[in-house]
């Protein structure tokens, strides 16, 4: 007699405003993998979860992160996003976002001190992201300034 998987009596997890993909089954060591649809990202920078069948305990988080399935999944919220910003020579950018550039990413332009930006203001250009594309105030561009 075949013992039977704990995963093929209990289909995975749903989780909200994802894509289930690499779906190959509910036997047991299969792995599923949960997609942020495109053109969004979670906050922390996945794109992705992924959970895999085990032998006693079911569906489990294959991260490092010793989450369980609830705790991850109410993490792992996909939001719309941007590309990344527009990378200009001489020209630093950060952002109030680490990793991805979801609606509401600031990124702040700016120059070497000894320079100034030809767009925006002498000191500082800002581009927001928002409804999946970036405010445009201008290519940023750091000239040195004269003497």
């Amino acid at each position: 007699m075949a013992i039977k998987s704990s995963c093929s009596s209990s289909p995975p997890p749903s989780i909200s405003n994802t894509i289930l993909v690499n779906n190959t089954g509910f036997r047991e060591y299969d792995k599923i993998r949960y997609n942020c649809p495109p053109n969004t990202a979670s906050l922390l920078g996945e794109r992705y979860i992924e959970l895999q069948c085990q032998p006693v305990s079911g569906w489990n988080v294959t991260s490092s992160t010793n989450e369980t399935i609830e705790q991850i999944s109410s993490r792992f919220t996909c939001f719309d996003s941007c590309p990344g910003p527009a990378v200009a020579p001489n020209t630093n950018w950060q952002s109030n976002w680490t990793s991805e550039f979801v609606n509401g990413t600031v990124i702040y332009y700016t120059c070497p001190n000894t320079s100034y930006l030809t767009s925006g203001d002498d000191h500082q250009l800002i581009n927001t992201c928002s409804n999946n594309s970036w405010t445009f105030l201008g290519i940023p561009y750091c000239m040195n300034q004269e003497p």
